[in-house]
């Protein structure tokens, strides 16, 4: 089959352009001498998992600071030992993999009126950045500064994700990787504490009543 195709609007870019041009078979589409050379990039996002019956899945919450070193394994701790219907989670987004909480922290852990901050969510193997399959898994992310907040957001794939994402409180936190003393740090976290309990209740994370011990 021969057909042929004219291209008068060639000749006003190229005079020496041929008019028609006559092909023995069916072609892929060809560009015209007259138009401007265009990428067509088409982007796919990403495809989330689809469950006809979605598992049901324990609350999960992450707290995020810079390093992992001090606030975030405190109130992970804290959290854990308030029996709240959740799990909890400590990570860094500027973190040394590995790296041990500061000697201050741990003077407060090693002592026994501070036995509430101990307790799961204090990490033993050191500090641990921050994994997308993590964010994603998580009900709620409680970061302790906007700038932190920030980079989470920039792990987010999808809107719902960035939805999840809050801040301690109304402002930043002290940052207890500095040299403080164990008041200053129990002033902060003190103060961090109502905040978060209000922000967690409004996700429908409650203290469990606690069996009482036997007798």
């Amino acid at each position: 089959m021969t057909e042929s195709y004219v291209w008068k609007c060639c000749r006003n870019s190229n005079p020496a352009t041929p008019g028609c041009c006559e092909v023995s078979e069916h072609q892929a589409f060809q560009p015209r001498h007259c138009m401007a050379p265009v990428v067509i990039t088409q982007l796919h996002r990403p495809k989330r998992k689809r469950f006809k019956h979605p598992p049901s899945q324990a609350h999960l919450v992450l707290f995020v600071d810079r390093k992992n070193t001090a606030l975030s394994p405190l109130l992970a701790g804290w959290a854990t030992n308030e029996h709240f219907n959740a799990s909890f989670e400590s990570y860094g987004t500027e973190v040394h993999e590995g790296e041990p909480l500061t000697s201050t922290i741990e003077k407060m852990l090693h002592r026994e009126d501070q036995a509430r901050y101990k307790g799961t969510g204090t990490n033993p193997k050191g500090a641990r950045p921050l994994q997308y399959d993590r964010l994603e898994r998580a009900t709620v992310i409680l970061c302790d500064s906007q700038h932190v907040r920030q980079q989470v957001e920039m792990l987010c794939q999808f809107p719902e994700e960035r939805d999840k994402i809050t801040n301690c409180c109304d402002r930043d936190a002290v940052d207890l990787t500095e040299a403080c003393d164990e008041e200053s740090c129990n002033q902060e976290l003190n103060a961090l504490m109502d905040p978060i309990k209000e922000t967690l209740r409004a996700s429908g994370i409650v203290p469990q009543a606690t069996k009482a011990p036997p007798r």
